[in-house]
């Protein structure tokens, strides 16, 4: 398993163009991602949900706050660091290994996520402490 640390973590900025007549496209493909898009999920909150709050053993997904704002926080075990998400361009790359959670801060907001696999329950850390012990401290 890779030892990704909060430094893997980063905004990942999506192509935009924008018209007065037609509005704003953002462009979410393959070439602007570091990996091949293989799953994409979306989740509607109200204010003060809490999502996330796991880990995946070898996959990386992105995040995109497409309408609203969310707090993205990563956590590598040692330090933990914090992304305000509002602008459907902007996503965060969370990779393989670090502890993620997610706070919506305005009602109906919607995280997109964008996964480098298909979903599978024996990927995920769930369990905070297994987290820790996974990155051998």
């Amino acid at each position: 398993m890779k030892k990704n640390t909060i430094d893997d973590t980063s905004i990942i900025e999506l192509p935009t163009f924008k018209d007065q007549k037609k509005g704003v496209l953002i462009v979410m493909d393959d070439e602007y991602f570091p990996f091949e898009i293989r799953r994409v999920f979306q989740i509607i909150a109200p204010k003060g949900a809490i999502r996330g709050e796991h880990s995946h053993k070898k996959h990386s997904q992105i995040m995109i706050c497409t309408r609203g704002v969310i707090e993205i926080e990563c956590d590598d075990g040692v330090i933990k660091k914090n992304y305000t998400l509002s602008d459907p361009n902007k996503g965060v790359l969370i990779p393989s290994n670090i502890w993620s959670k997610q706070t919506y801060l305005t009602d109906e907001s919607i995280l997109t996520v964008l996964c480098d696999a298909k979903y599978d329950e024996s990927e995920y850390i769930r369990n905070y402490e297994a987290f820790l012990k996974s990155k051998s401290f």
